[in-house]
């Protein structure tokens, strides 16, 4: 049955460095809050169980790990999505390869993977890690979603919205999972809001907040925008809370009809 709104949290926090345990009890309250508020889905930022940690070695979990496993039982526990990304490896997959997946476990018990594209090589994610070779549409509560991590946002043609020969999108919601310093929060900003645009959809970013061993500066700054590129929720910068939206589809679906601007859109195609 079609849902008419998925309501959302967008979860701004601070990571504790290279410490899942702690990052997992601070998204298991998180969890809790949000589906006793009602949410359908919560959003963690990029590489939450651990920090940006290239030691991949280390830092890395079993896809089919403790810790994924246990926010697989939460999300059927209280019956709600949680999205988020985390380096890991595959057992099967001989030699070990590494990726950064983005995740979204939802409360049927199945977790959706995508695997980060595009890998940061002024910090040398591209020597490290494996890069994604293709994406999908996840359908949850009735809506459409895709979903990217950080780097990825910056290129419109792995994030556009294709159209399939019955005249539909490939998504509803693009959602973003980050870590995006702070010098570079003004890309942040306008790449979630010309995505929303040039894809008539709805777009949500959640941006970390805090340092890492590095000195690297995270503000946050988690943003939800709707399809016309208007602010939905916006974090203060630093702000370490919990944002709550709720995405509409009736507008959605009448705007499109008005304003089908993808069918005069190029056909391409991306080779893996």
């Amino acid at each position: 049955m079609k849902q008419e709104t998925l309501r959302v949290v967008l979860a701004q926090r601070p990571i504790v460095w290279t410490d899942p345990e702690a990052n997992l009890s601070l998204m298991v309250e998180d969890i809790r809050t949000a589906a006793e508020g009602g949410a359908h889905l919560v959003v963690f930022p990029e590489v939450m169980l651990t920090g940006f940690d290239l030691k991949v070695a280390q830092s890395a979990r079993p896809w089919q790990g403790a810790e994924l496993e246990r926010l697989r039982t939460l999300a059927q526990e209280h019956q709600i999505a949680i999205a988020s990304s985390a380096f890991v490896w595959d057992d099967e997959t001989v030699p070990r390869c590494y990726y950064n997946r983005a995740y979204i476990a939802l409360p049927d018990g199945s977790i959706y993977s995508q695997d980060k594209r595009h890998l940061f090589s002024m910090a040398g994610e591209d020597r490290l890690l494996t890069p994604g070779k293709g994406y999908d549409t996840i359908t949850y509560r009735g809506w459409r979603i895709r979903l990217i991590t950080c780097y990825d946002l910056r290129f419109p043609v792995w994030c556009r919205n294709r159209t399939h020969t019955d005249g539909s999108l490939d998504y509803d919601l693009l959602l973003v999972v980050a870590n995006w310093p702070r010098p570079r929060i003004t890309a942040w900003r306008t790449l979630l809001k010309a995505r929303a645009i040039e894809n008539v959809a709805y777009v949500i970013g959640v941006n970390r907040i805090g340092s890492d061993p590095f000195g690297t500066d995270y503000s946050g700054e988690s943003l939800a925008y709707d399809y016309l590129g208007r602010p939905l929720t916006e974090a203060e910068p630093y702000a370490d809370k919990l944002l709550r939206t709720t995405l509409e589809r009736e507008p959605l679906e009448a705007f499109r009809q008005k304003f089908p601007v993808w069918r005069d859109s190029d056909h391409f195609t991306i080779h893996s």
